[in-house]
């Protein structure tokens, strides 16, 4: 709560400033620091609230080998601790490096090219998909498939159920589609041969 971090460094444990009494370190002294210790220069400092309260400085830049969290003892400039992408475990690597390169930053330009391709792809697949439907459809009708019967679609409804239950949104949206192809798509006999329900 008392500054944002990078994921991995959440649950860090913060310390406190022990020694008091003194004047605390200006601003400058803790950029001083943070610069000794090599933060990447996209820091940012949260100054301490209470009197055994810490200067928190934290990086988080564009690649996620920089991520750095550093607390400084306000009274005496001590590094209580020193927080990096090395002492990360692998699952939070994962997710560091996860979050950079889907924020584009990771790799730089090329990043951000490669995710611009795969944006476009997806919308050349949606609209393919929109096209093939419509010159194939038949003339009157939605030309969706016959639906197979309950009795072939008992693993598959049991599927769903559980999803339902594990998920209750998926689970809410379900139960609305069933309900409006059980009380309207199927009894208004023009929408019923469109959807070929």
């Amino acid at each position: 709560d008392i500054a944002d971090v990078p994921w991995a460094a959440e649950k860090l444990e913060v310390p406190t400033s022990n020694v008091q009494g003194f004047l605390p370190l200006a601003v400058e002294e803790v950029v001083t620091i943070a610069n000794r210790v090599g933060m990447h220069p996209t820091y940012t400092i949260y100054l301490p609230r209470e009197q055994d309260s810490v200067y928190t400085v934290s990086a988080y830049p564009p690649r996620a080998q920089d991520e750095a969290t550093i607390h400084i003892d306000q009274y005496t400039g001590a590094v209580l601790a020193d927080y990096r992408y090395d002492h990360y475990g692998s699952l939070a690597k994962a997710v560091a490096l996860g979050i950079t390169i889907h924020k584009g930053t990771q790799f730089g330009w090329m990043n951000q090219w490669i995710s611009l391709l795969v944006c476009i792809g997806m919308i050349g697949v949606a609209l393919s998909g929109y096209y093939l439907w419509w010159k194939r459809k038949p003339k009157q009708g939605l030309g969706a498939p016959k639906a197979p019967s309950v009795e072939k679609m008992k693993r598959f409804l049991f599927l769903l159920i559980v999803l339902g239950i594990i998920f209750p949104l998926v689970g809410l949206s379900l139960v609305v589609i069933w309900l409006l192809d059980r009380f309207v798509i199927r009894q208004i006999p023009a929408v019923k041969h469109f959807f070929n329900a």
